[in-house]
């Protein structure tokens, strides 16, 4: 064998991981991508509300601080940012509960179940 080359028979820790899965009957790792994912999104909705409030309230300072009008742009923004988060909640949470009534939608057409 030359010097800096594999064997053949050797494998990469990924695929070792996956055969041992498979070889015990349990679903290869990379099927929890996806409740990674749907975490990941979780995580995000609360951060985007967050920020949204954030940005309209830094918004707001800065405003009234120019244009010497406290505090009436403070409120404006606020407000502002505080509507533009929840609709970025909501907006995710509508998209996650798609993703989960197709999900449910296809499993329960996958049982086989007749009602006629």
């Amino acid at each position: 064998m030359r010097p800096g080359r594999k064997p053949e028979s050797a494998s990469t820790p990924s695929q070792d991981s996956e055969r041992v899965s498979e070889e015990t009957g349990g679903p290869p790792k990379s099927s929890n991508l996806g409740g990674l994912r749907q975490m990941g999104d979780l995580l995000s909705m609360g951060w985007n509300l967050a920020l949204s409030i954030g940005v309209g309230l830094t918004l707001g300072v800065i405003l009234d601080r120019w244009l010497d009008t406290r505090p009436w742009g403070i409120l404006i923004f606020l407000l502002l940012g505080v509507a533009a988060g929840f609709v970025s909640l909501f907006r995710t949470a509508i998209r996650l509960g798609g993703k989960d009534d197709r999900a449910d939608s296809t499993t329960n057409s996958n049982s086989g179940g007749d009602d006629g």
